[in-house]
């Protein structure tokens, strides 16, 4: 029997801080369930990365696994499934997990489950309407179970809906403007239509999905907190949201707590 897969994926970044926690997730995970799981790296970015007892792929080998724009966070779907007959946990690089979760236990055991995190606000990109009211998921740490077809269910749900083939660019193209200090065009641009774009394209089908799923389990803020506004600690983890982006106080400010 295929062991369990959990699986990073790490993009283009603009802090050095951001591989560092990577690397960080990728210890705490292994100490806490050593040799159970099979670990993989899929990197799309411009550094080597290479992490004992970890395998890395070049994940640009599968941009075209999945009818679905391929930027940004979109880039965790490439390929859809490692290993389709096996659980699989997907994890953002700038996610740690410092204490083992029950849930995940239990995700082990079950051959139906999925499971998620809580989201800090409501970011469902344009699936948000599809999304009932007063749900908040964060998809910086999730779980699948063997025979899950989430490549079906992706391009069944884009399909349905007819999305514009680059739905996903919005927050890349205001990066870019602001870069250029043009934010002024970047507002003209919603303006002539393209405000239905968003980098939480990504987030929010795959939140259509799981909560169709008749057997969900949500991990929440207290025990995985996300660090936006404030450095909080979850009591079983962080995830330091922006660091991809060098947005590097809460993870700057936890590694000197680790010092003290």
């Amino acid at each position: 029997m295929n062991k369990p897969v959990v699986r990073w994926t790490f993009g283009p970044c603009q802090s050095k801080l951001a591989l560092y926690c990577l690397q960080k997730s990728v210890f705490c995970f292994q100490k806490i369930y050593g040799d159970s799981f099979d670990y993989f790296i899929f990197n799309n970015s411009q550094h080597t990365v290479q992490i004992e007892n970890v395998q890395t792929i070049q994940q640009k080998i599968y941009s075209h696994s999945l009818n679905f724009p391929r930027l940004g966070p979109a880039w965790k779907l490439f390929p859809p499934r490692w290993r389709y007959d096996s659980h699989e946990i997907f994890i953002d690089n700038d996610l740690i997990l410092y204490k083992a979760h029950p849930v995940i236990d239990e995700f082990l055991a079950a051959n139906d489950m999925i499971f998620c995190t809580e989201g800090l606000e409501r970011r469902f990109g344009i699936f948000d309407p599809w999304i009932a009211e007063g749900i908040k998921l964060n998809t910086g740490l999730f779980g699948l179970p063997p025979c899950f077809d989430l490549k079906r269910q992706v391009e069944e749900i884009s399909s349905f809906m007819n999305l514009p083939p680059f739905f996903n660019i919005r927050d890349e193209i205001f990066h870019g403007f602001t870069k250029m200090n043009l934010w002024p065009v970047s507002e003209n641009l919603i303006h002539l239509g393209i405000d239905y774009m968003s980098r939480f394209d990504e987030q929010g089908c795959l939140s259509v999905i799981f909560t169709k799923h008749h057997n969900l389990k949500i991990i929440s803020l207290k025990e995985i907190s996300v660090c936006y506004r404030t450095l909080i600690y979850g009591s079983h983890g962080c995830h330091f949201v922006g660091i991809n982006s060098a947005y590097n106080k809460h993870y700057l400010e936890h590694s000197k707590n680790l010092l003290m």
